[in-house]
């Protein structure tokens, strides 16, 4: 008998994921400046004791606060130049404190709190044992509600130290991603990435993939960009694709820590300053997955061929199983199938072993002789 030979997917593809870490650019920026130039600092009244200090200004307005309370306060219309980000410790309280946040909603007792404040978590890192210091840490103030406010930003601060900031980092969730043929198409599983402290979207990119192969969102757009939360997908042409597969995915994107910046005087006997305002750290990142995608053919007996069924011979129809439909039993029953060269009863249609790859099983019948 004639045999009639077709082309069968049997397995469409595997994909195996393979991401690196977090790789960062060797070059950090940053939008604080380079040098800053110090204002006027104004006298402020006691608010808590006799503990006296000023109201400090840069040039442009800006408040600024002094680090180490046993040195001179810089003088007015001095050059500081940026040494570079401070502690999380520092950011915390800065965060927290004025002029980024309104504690009582008086600027000037606002800015007492945060000054206190920070010469105080200062004193904790450093050891300067600043007098100024000396009755807020035996606890004279601690039942005041400045005390109370300048306590809870120095505990917030050390408690933030010991945390450290955000590491930026950025990766391809690529384990276990499938591909499935649907239309000419063949279509990734849904893939996502995971990236703390990602400013705006990440941009995925292919290298080495089939000609023709895209990216598309979770509503199947062409894209190219995406939010942290969402998921992207590759479609590679059913006409490009080969046997075998070699391709890297690249996911990149931005990285934004915010941070406290330091400046310094070059006069030593001058203290170091923070500025009140936050600047922003920045660096690259990426991260990526490589895939090998291996499409697998079998050869079948064509199900649509006409053939003579003989006494020597046993019949094998192949019977296409839609995606939808999965069979977890096996079900037998007894049907008859007439035949030209003599009748053939007793069938057993066997349903099971389903083989489900892209939404299509092969259920093998054998057809008994009567």
């Amino acid at each position: 008998m004639k045999k009639i030979a077709k082309i069968i997917v049997l397995l469409i593809v595997v994909a195996l994921g393979y991401t690196t870490f977090f790789t960062a650019s060797a070059a950090t920026t940053t939008t604080a400046p380079e040098t800053v130039t110090t204002g006027k600092a104004t006298l402020m009244e006691d608010y808590l004791g006799d503990i006296t200090i000023s109201y400090k200004t840069l040039k442009d307005g800006s408040v600024y606060y002094c680090t180490q309370f046993n040195k001179d306060i810089p003088e007015s219309g001095a050059t500081m130049t940026k040494v570079g980000p401070m502690d999380a410790g520092m950011t915390y309280l800065l965060t927290n404190g004025y002029p980024n946040k309104s504690i009582t909603g008086d600027n000037e007792k606002d800015f007492f709190i945060t000054q206190l404040a920070v010469w105080w978590y200062m004193d904790i890192q450093t050891g300067s044992n600043s007098s100024v210091l000396d009755n807020l840490k035996a606890g004279d103030y601690d039942d005041t509600a400045i005390g109370k406010e300048i306590i809870a930003l120095k505990d917030g601060a050390v408690a933030a130290k010991d945390k450290g900031y955000v590491q930026p980092s950025i990766m391809i969730n690529a384990k276990d991603v499938d591909f499935n043929l649907e239309e000419g198409e063949y279509i990734s599983d849904e893939i996502s990435v995971d990236a703390t402290a990602l400013s705006g979207k990440y941009t995925v990119s292919l290298v080495g993939a089939p000609e023709g192969t895209y990216i598309i969102d979770s509503n199947g757009d062409q894209q190219t960009k995406f939010e942290g939360d969402q998921t992207f997908r590759i479609v590679i042409p059913e006409g490009n694709a080969t046997d075998k597969m070699n391709f890297s995915v690249k996911v990149t994107g931005i990285s934004e820590v915010t941070k406290a910046y330091k400046y310094a005087s070059s006069d030593n006997a001058v203290q170091n300053i923070v500025l009140g305002t936050l600047y922003q750290e920045k660096k690259d990142m990426s991260s990526t997955a490589t895939f090998t995608v291996t499409i697998e053919k079998q050869e079948v007996e064509d199900p649509n061929e006409e053939e003579t069924i003989t006494e020597e011979e046993t019949q094998v129809i192949t019977e296409i199983i839609t995606e939808e439909q999965t069979f977890e039993d096996v079900v037998e029953e007894e049907v008859s199938v007439p035949n030209t060269a003599s009748t053939v009863s007793n069938i057993t249609y066997v349903l099971g072993g389903v083989l489900a790859i892209l939404g299509i099983g092969l259920v093998i019948k054998n057809a008994k002789k009567a």
